[in-house]
């Protein structure tokens, strides 16, 4: 080959690499099965289309270009899809997915949400195509030193089909899913939320930390980040500091740290996960030189989970009460929130449970009552100290920051008048406490009695009933009497009739009389007394 073809072909590699689908063109990717992932060369050039122009893309720390699967804005200055393009960017995730399944993929996959486990909530799945490991024998390929330039996905779980694609990729036997901590997004897609569990049975699960781990004593891919080559991860943010988020002050505070739509750093924050856990994919070497072993075990951890969360739940709780002994101030606020909700999520789960899972889950729900009964006593009287609350449906307060802002404003506004009743008392489901202070100011201006505000139609036709009556003299000279109705403001403007000018007559000549008679026996009197 000669060195101007060499020099084409690299070009168009690359061309084909920066435009976000790992190698292939937008029609490729759009193509059926049975074309072999290739567009037909008779086929008509696409038009325009913002989902094939990247429109609804966002980029990684390293420039990786993530498809967004969201239909209610899910990342700031992104646009909404509309439902034409809601459809086409769908087609495209089924054609993404395809080529995968159909290559036995190992797919990185990363969560993110509010608490993690049994008590947490998802927010979003990111996915992306790794070619640093062998599909079938799972050892490292030499290929794969570089980073994934593969298009990506980030998931919005608030939409259905959303969650309809997540659940397809992480149920797939034909993907292996290489996750760092497995344990608790598996719980999280089976049995969370609560009120409505997901229900996902992911299946062909790599726990990628249990090849460097065991069970009871994880490490963290903070400390995995720490053996890792520099060169590795060089690009990404420090992952402690990375999104902004303080996730132990919202927590202890039972608040939401994922703020919708996520701002460019929180979406950074999603993705780059991914890009950490394929450094250690590509630079650290597992026992036997592949990851069957650490996938045997993972496949015993997610079977148990998807049986009963009971054995996951036991350990969860014991770390609880360790660390709710040894922490102190913020971190031991969130310790007992965290504790709080898990035993909640724990007697939603027995009472959902059916038929054939009342042994299993209601074995560790009322263990959960009796054994760790001094457990949840000290997580209550923590939070009773921070007056934080958590409700038995593991709900977040509505817009928790600026529920706390509009209740500071009118706790300000409030300042000058007396005391009041309104607001003053909260009950909350849990022992008989008393909501927290911040959850009261909010309901404060909710709960006022404000006086009903009269349509604009009957304010128009007190203006014309007004404006229609003349009024006397005497009338306008005297003090303004209560409009109280209809009837009686007609009555008040009439003007005066013939027969009240007779009854006014009569009335003048009655007190005429009386009065001349009154005249004379005055006068009678003054005479007898001078006689």
């Amino acid at each position: 080959m000669s060195k101007k073809a060499s020099r084409t072909s690299t070009k168009r590699k690359g061309s084909k690499q920066r435009n976000g689908f790992g190698g292939a063109s937008a029609a490729e990717v759009q193509a059926t099965p049975a074309q072999g992932g290739r567009a037909a060369c008779d086929s008509p050039p696409p038009a325009a289309s913002r989902v094939r122009d990247g429109a609804f893309c966002v980029r990684s720390s390293l420039g990786v270009p993530f498809l967004v699967v969201s239909d209610r804005g899910l990342v700031s200055g992104l646009p909404t899809p509309s439902p034409e393009e809601w459809k086409e960017l769908l087609a495209l995730c089924s054609d993404l997915t395809k080529q995968w399944e159909s290559r036995g993929a190992v797919v990185l996959s990363d969560f993110e949400g509010e608490f993690m486990g049994i008590e947490g909530e998802l927010v979003s799945a990111s996915f992306q195509r790794s070619l640093c490991l062998d599909p079938q024998g799972l050892r490292p390929l030499p290929a794969g030193s570089a980073v994934s330039r593969d298009m990506g996905l980030l998931v919005d779980f608030r939409c259905e089909a959303g969650v309809a694609l997540a659940k397809r990729i992480m149920e797939s036997d034909s993907l292996c899913k290489a996750i760092w901590g497995a344990d608790g997004d598996v719980s999280s897609l089976r049995y969370t939320p609560v009120t409505r569990p997901l229900g996902v049975q992911s299946a062909n699960v790599l726990d990628v930390q249990l090849a460097y781990s065991d069970v009871g004593k994880r490490l963290s891919m903070a400390n995995m980040l720490k053996r890792l080559p520099p060169k590795s991860v060089a690009g990404l943010p420090d992952k402690v500091a990375a999104g902004g988020m303080d996730f132990t002050a919202a927590q202890a505070r039972h608040r939401r740290a994922l703020e919708l739509p996520m701002a460019a750093a929180v979406v950074q924050y999603a993705v780059d996960d991914l890009h950490r856990l394929e450094a250690v994919l590509r630079t650290q070497k597992p026992a036997g030189g592949n990851y069957l072993q650490a996938r045997s075990r993972s496949s015993a951890v997610v079977s148990a989970i998807l049986k009963s969360p009971a054995g996951l739940s036991t350990e969860k709780l014991r770390a609880y009460g360790e660390k709710l002994k040894k922490s102190t101030g913020e971190q031991r606020l969130a310790i007992a929130v965290r504790t709080k909700r898990h035993l909640l999520a724990l007697r939603h789960l027995l009472a959902a449970a059916g038929s054939d899972e009342a042994t299993t889950v209601g074995i560790i729900a009322l263990a959960a009552g009796a054994q760790y009964a001094n457990l949840e006593d000290d997580a209550d009287r923590v939070l009773a100290e921070a007056s934080v609350s958590v409700p038995t449906d593991l709900a977040f307060p509505p817009d928790g920051k600026a529920a706390e802002k509009e209740g500071e404003k009118q706790e300000e506004a409030d300042s000058g008048s007396g005391p009041g009743e309104v607001g003053a008392k909260v009950a909350v489901s849990l022992g008989g406490r008393r909501d927290s202070k911040r959850l009261r100011r909010g309901l404060k201006k909710r709960n006022e009695n404000v006086p009903p505000v009269e349509p604009e139609s009957l304010q128009r036709a007190k203006r014309k009933m007004e404006g229609a009556s003349q009024p006397t003299e005497v009338q306008a000279a005297e003090e303004p009497l209560p409009m109280r109705g209809k009837n009686k403001r007609q009555k008040i403007a009439a003007a005066p009739t013939e027969e009240n000018q007779q009854e006014q007559e009569q009335e003048q000549k009655q007190e005429t009389s009386e009065a001349k008679v009154a005249t004379g026996k005055k006068q009678t009197k003054k005479r007898g007394g001078a006689a």
